[in-house]
């Protein structure tokens, strides 16, 4: 028989059955601890929230129910920590036998309202949530439908817990004032039931049932995007922004499961001794940062790209985008020797025939460079320079450097009559200026080095050459 008397099956029955004076004060128990965490959650959670209003009403300018239901939900559960809060100055986290009739009855009435809006504002998070989702997937989709299929469950569940928590007996103040009339023989018990109950098995039953629904559903609810991130064609981004809902949805799950862990571990306060006051306090606790976390992971998603693009757009200058690596070149030497467009033609001419092929090497260089930007129609009027070279090989000297500033202008002003003449409307690429650059290099270092000192073997070597550019041209022309 307890300290209060009463069968076992009833709580009061229960109070004072064991002595548990002895055991060591849990930190969930400490007042401290509970309005330490359930305040800084609060502000977080409300913060999260106005974020999330501003972003849907002025910036995306689409706002919806989700976001009527977070609203809701964070008004109840701030009512809900509140009480919370009150309590702690009623004796939560002491042992119900050392508390007054007075206090009992005070903390039953603190509990009796965060109880209330815990089930209450757990629910309304859920819908939210699950309308937040019914935005990514198709209405014909099964994902779709089992969103609104979950939103009409979690609805009803809602509604009914609800209702049980808001009135639990008979009059409803008979929840809190039963205890100044426990030993009054002419006392009326009110009617009770659920969590108003005074029987054992029922009280237990009402609490667990609740907390193991509230825990699967949290469950479903994680799990409902995760068929995005395996969808084909989901960016990275949004693959990221998903593993951010999940890893914040697996600690909304871990104070769900922590609650439910510690009811059944006590059976809802009633082992080994009903003291609700004493073992209730880690699930009041999980009950307050549960709720607190489901509204800010629920409000994350919506402002935080935002917040982030406009962050940039503040701070954007002081961060480093691009880093470039500036290097410098000969152009001869790099242009054509390291990079490979005239190796084969370079080497082989210059071996074969010392200076007069180092020169003609670099002439292959330039039909290299042709080549590669095939496009282009800078060799327009090699034609005329063929004609030169044909003359040349009659004994007369052919003069180089006229011939290489006629294929600049002809390469650089030239090249755009010819085009528009031919129906391609372009610029002058930089390509071409590069060949007509290098033609003129080569044409002014070879007069120099070279003039009066040609014999057959350069003339011949020249003539294979240009044989080479013209049919280079003529191939250019017909494509």
């Amino acid at each position: 028989m307890g300290l209060f008397g009463g069968s076992e099956d009833t709580l009061l029955g229960r109070i004072g059955l064991a002595n548990n004076l002895d055991e060591p004060t849990p930190a969930f128990n400490r007042r401290q601890t509970i309005l330490g965490l359930c305040i800084s959650f609060l502000i977080v959670s409300w913060l999260c929230v106005g974020f999330r209003l501003y972003a849907r009403f002025h910036v995306i300018k689409s706002p919806g129910w989700d976001d009527l239901f977070v609203v809701l939900s964070l008004i109840t559960m701030t009512i809900g920590k509140i009480a919370v809060a009150l309590a702690t100055n009623h004796g939560m986290g002491q042992h119900i036998i050392l508390l007054s009739k007075t206090q009992i009855a005070t903390y039953q009435q603190t509990f009796y309202v965060a109880n209330a809006t815990y089930s209450m504002s757990t629910a309304l998070i859920k819908i939210s949530l699950l309308l937040q989702y019914t935005r990514l997937y198709h209405p014909s989709s099964s994902l779709h439908k089992t969103c609104r299929f979950l939103i009409l469950f979690t609805a009803l569940w809602g509604i009914a817990y609800s209702i049980m928590a808001w009135v639990p007996c008979v009059p409803v103040s008979s929840y809190w004032e039963q205890i100044y009339h426990y030993d009054d023989p002419l006392f009326e018990p009110a009617n009770c039931y659920a969590y108003g109950s005074q029987l054992v098995s029922v009280f237990k039953a009402t609490y667990e049932s609740h907390a193991a629904v509230n825990m699967a559903l949290d469950l479903l609810v994680m799990g409902l995007p995760v068929p995005l991130y395996f969808q084909i064609g989901t960016p990275l981004k949004t693959k990221m922004a998903l593993v951010g809902i999940l890893v914040m949805g697996a600690f909304v799950n871990l104070f769900a499961m922590w609650r439910f862990i510690t009811m059944v571990q006590h059976k809802s306060c009633t082992e080994p001794t009903f003291d609700p006051t004493w073992y209730g306090s880690v699930s009041i606790v999980m009950a307050a940062l549960e709720t607190s976390a489901a509204c800010i992971c629920a409000s994350i998603p919506i402002f935080w790209r935002n917040m982030i693009d406009s962050a940039s757009e503040i701070l954007g200058h002081i961060f480093v985008t691009k880093e470039v690596k500036v290097t410098t070149q000969n152009r001869l030497d790099a242009g054509f020797r390291d990079s490979g467009w005239n190796t084969k033609y370079c080497s082989g001419n210059r071996n074969a025939s010392g200076d007069a092929g180092g020169k003609g090497g670099m002439n292959m260089g330039v039909l290299e460079l042709g080549m590669g930007a095939r496009q282009h129609r800078g060799f327009h009027d090699l034609d005329e320079m063929n004609k030169h070279r044909g003359s040349g090989s009659g004994g007369e000297e052919v003069d180089e450097l006229e011939m290489g500033r006629k294929f600049t202008r002809t390469s650089t002003s030239g090249s755009r009559e010819t085009r528009s003449q031919e129906g391609y409307d372009g610029h002058t690429s930089a390509a071409e200026t590069e060949i007509a650059r290098t033609w003129m290099d080569w044409a002014t270092t070879g007069q120099e080095q070279n003039q009066g000192q040609r014999d057959d073997q350069q003339q011949r070597s020249m003539d294979l050459r240009l044989s080479r550019i013209k049919s280079f041209e003529e191939w250019t022309f017909s494509k």
